[in-house]
């Protein structure tokens, strides 16, 4: 009689210390869910909806897991957390290095024009844009830089292959070029073309600038007109605009220009717009008195892609090359149009002021902003009071 208690005595305490263990996983991975939770709402910045319903459905849902479900989901969360590190170190590590392939080809005092990619994950672009650039004349004099916003081997490796130009990888700043004032940043995506005087033509507006449009501050080679196909009529012109982001296509930063950026970089980072073109907006009009823009007339860089966030419709890499081949033969039957000799002239000067529009949110949180603006301090130690409301 004295065993048959003692064994459900000991059946009993087995009980309950597993139902306590179940307790309090539940209980930390509620906690756990809680501090994200806070760490996306913090200072103010939740989302614009009141999500408090949605969150403790979610609660209830964790309530009811089983012993096995929640050791899944905490070895989840480990191997989670240990490969966030691991990739966080390596990206610090490849931005610390800085290191250039074909260092050969690059002269730290000639070397005038950057040029800074986006690489999404997109490689099929990569591989087109990366086979057109070396029609463009004078590349091997620039400074190409892929910014990364995706690991992966294989577009890494198509990267490295790269023998004609100078390359760098970058996400903060780069060492070699620093006490540099005279540098020209060209913006560019994965999946732009270029034509090939892209270049030459960039320069010529540089050269021609006090002629054409002493006060513009952004050169653009690009634009989204229909008539920027004519390049029988308008290979040699111009225009001249207010600057706002209808003229993004290809457009140019200078060191003047980024100064200015990062004197007002809490305001910029702070616009609630995942768009960088409407932040830069919002400082062009608040801050910089409308600054000039002067583009290309005949478009020299078009947006190829149909894979990518403002696209609603179907995406086909297949579509995409055909485009890429239509253009590469768009730019021969238009070749003779190319690289001109003669002054350039001003197609058409714009007086108009684009107003203000609603920003478009998707820019709240405060992780957001605080990387936004790590990248314009020097010495971002302590950024954790940012929290402006524009």
């Amino acid at each position: 009689m004295f065993r048959f208690y003692r064994y459900r005595c000991i059946i009993f305490r087995h009980i309950i210390f597993w139902f306590f263990i179940i307790i309090m996983m539940k209980l930390t991975i509620i906690f756990y869910y809680d501090l994200q939770q806070q760490s996306i709402d913090s200072s103010s910045l939740a989302l614009p909806f009141d999500d408090s319903k949605l969150n403790k459905e979610k609660q209830q849902k964790l309530l009811n897991l089983t012993a096995s479900q929640i050791q899944f989901i905490t070895t989840t969360i480990i191997v989670n957390r240990t490969a966030i590190e691991y990739y966080r170190q390596y990206v610090q590590r490849k931005n610390h290095e800085q290191f250039m392939y074909n260092k050969d080809l690059f002269s730290s005092k000639t070397t005038r024009y950057i040029l800074l990619v986006q690489v999404h994950t997109r490689i099929v672009y990569l591989k087109k844009f990366i086979e057109m650039l070396q029609a463009v004349q004078t590349i091997n004099q620039t400074l190409l830089i892929f910014s990364h916003d995706f690991i992966d081997p294989e577009i890494n490796m198509l990267v490295t292959n790269i023998t004609f130009v100078p390359l760098n990888f970058v996400f903060n700043s780069i060492e070699i070029l620093q006490n540099r004032s005279d540098l020209l940043v060209l913006l560019l995506e994965e999946d732009f073309y270029l034509s090939p005087d892209a270049l030459f033509f960039l320069k010529k507006m540089e050269d021609e600038k006090e002629r054409l449009c002493s006060e513009c501050l952004i050169y653009t080679l690009g634009n989204l007109e229909k008539s920027g196909r004519q390049f029988n009529n308008l290979g040699s012109k111009v225009s001249i605009a207010y600057w706002h982001a209808r003229y993004n296509l290809g457009m140019t930063i200078s060191y003047s220009l980024w100064l200015s950026l990062v004197q007002y970089a809490e305001e910029f980072c702070n616009v609630d717009d995942y768009n960088w073109d409407w932040s830069l907006v919002y400082l062009a009009q608040k801050r910089f008195n409308y600054p000039r823009v002067m583009w290309s007339t005949a478009t020299r860089v078009i947006h190829l892609g149909s894979c990518g966030i403002h696209h609603k419709k179907t995406c086909s890499n297949q579509s995409d090359i055909a485009r890429w081949e239509e253009t590469d033969k768009y730019y021969q039957l238009n070749q003779q149009y190319l690289f001109p000799t003669k002054p350039l002239t001003v197609h058409a000067k714009y007086e108009a002021r684009r107003p203000l529009k609603q920003t478009n949110g998707g820019w709240s949180d405060l992780r957001d902003r605080q990387l936004c603006l790590s990248f314009a301090l020097k010495n971002p130690t302590n950024i954790s009071h940012i929290n402006i409301k524009i």
